[in-house]
Parts: structure tokens; sequence; C-alpha cells
């Protein structure tokens, strides 16, 4: 593991330059695809910022809410900065669907459509990226492993130090790119055209739920032996599976 990199005489976390390189790769491939559907380049770049406020505010908020009860107890000032300190995914994932979804419906109400599908293929690339930046630092760890990587001088997160763990973070780096494969296939071939975020979802969200019980961070809140991510993802799949069965599919 490696939480920083050195470029140029600057040394940066390996998060954050995997999260920008995610951006761009991510951000690239959907302009490329956009261009294919007759998508303006200016369009996606717009969207793509406008996901990228979504995602910082949608993240930070919904990991203040689910951190705000332990932090009560210290100053207003000192609680709101912790309690925004750190972001959950689907809270970001959220926040970014919302944000395409207003861009294209004010800016861009005949493109509505491809654009979400454009989304739904640049989420799950970044995130790859993102889960790789994750092993880098040596947080969203796996649980104690005979086999996997050990850390020993990470100053970040001393609790990976010292103990083999399951590199649950590559695992769904893997399975976040088969997931933009099957992803693809579907955009290229027209299928479940303005639906491709819902079946990102359906995809997504059972993965995320399997690989819950691989991770050995138990600071993200538990109900009936659950995470907080785990029973978002049963709330959030039988909601895809709702709209996916409701909508008219395209053959």
């Amino acid at each position: 593991m490696v939480p920083y990199i050195t470029l140029f005489g600057r040394t940066a976390g390996s998060y954050g330059l995997c999260s920008v390189l995610g951006l761009l790769v991510s951000g690239f491939v959907a302009i490329r695809l956009g261009r294919r559907r007759g998508v303006p380049s200016y369009l996606v770049i717009q969207a793509a910022v406008s996901a990228l406020v979504g995602l910082l505010v949608g993240g930070h908020l919904l990991y203040g809410l689910l951190h705000l009860p332990e932090r009560l107890t210290q100053p207003a000032l000192v609680t709101f900065l912790r309690c925004f300190s750190g972001s959950v995914y689907y809270g970001g994932f959220l926040g970014a669907c919302l944000s395409v979804h207003w861009y294209a419906r004010h800016f861009a109400p005949n493109q509505t459509g491809l654009l979400t599908d454009l989304f739904a293929c640049a989420v799950p690339l970044f995130h790859a990226f993102g889960r790789v930046g994750c092993f880098l630092g040596g947080c969203c760890y796996g649980v104690p492993c005979r086999w996997g990587f050990t850390a020993t001088e990470n100053p970040l997160v001393p609790e990976v130090n010292g103990v083999c763990r399951f590199p649950v973070q590559l695992l769904e780096a893997g399975c976040e790119l088969g997931l933009l494969l099957l992803l693809l296939r579907l955009f290229r071939k027209g299928k479940c055209s303005e639906q491709l975020v819902v079946c990102y979802l359906l995809g997504y969200a059972p993965l995320r739920f399997g690989l819950e019980f691989l991770r050995g961070d138990a600071a993200r809140g538990f109900l009936l032996n659950l995470s907080t991510s785990q029973w978002l993802s049963i709330l959030l799949f039988c909601t895809a599976l709702w709209i996916f069965r409701r909508a008219p599919q395209t053959q």
C-alpha cells in the first residue's frame, strides 16, 4: 500500500490522484460515446461538472448525517467540520444522479436520456479508479486473511499495519470494470435506452451487498448485523427493480 505518491517533487495522496485520473478517463470515455450518438462534447463536460458537484455534496452530506449522533456532544463547529470530513459512495452516487438529471432537464431536455446513459457508463469506470486509490491508501480495507496484502508503514490508516488483509478494494474495482463492459454493450446495441442507471444499480447493489461482508472496517453503522451500505443496497436494488419492470424496454 502506498498512501502517498511523489511526482515532480510534489507529494500527493494516492486516493486523490486516482480519483482525479478516474474523473479524466471516465469523462473522456463519456465524450467519445456521446459523439457517436450526436451529443455535443460541451454538454457532456457540463454534465460531468454537475455530477462532480453532486458527488461532493451528496457524499459528504450522507456521511455527515450518518455520523451526526456520535458528534452531538462536541462543540457545534467541531461537530459540523468532523461530520462532513468523510464521504459515502452511495450519497455521492445519488447526488451525482440528481445533479446530472437536473442539468439535462433544464439545459438539454432533448438529450436527457442520452446524458444519463453516458453518466451510467462513466460511473463504474470512475469508481474502479477510486477503489484502486482506496487500496493504495489503505482505506476500505478487507477482513484479515491468510493471503492478501500487509501494510507496515501506513500513517493514514494504522489499523491495516501488520495485518494481512483480503484486497476487497481490488476485487470491487475488477467487478466495476465488468459492469462497465456490460453497460457499454447495452449502450452500443441501444438496449435499455434511458435505463442504464437503473441497470447499473441492479448490478452494483447486490455486488456491494456481498462485498460488505469482506470489509474489515466496522465504523460505518450497523443494524441487524448489516452495514449502512447493505441496507442502502437493498433499498436501491428494490427501487431499481421496480423502475425497470415498469419502464418500457427497448428491443
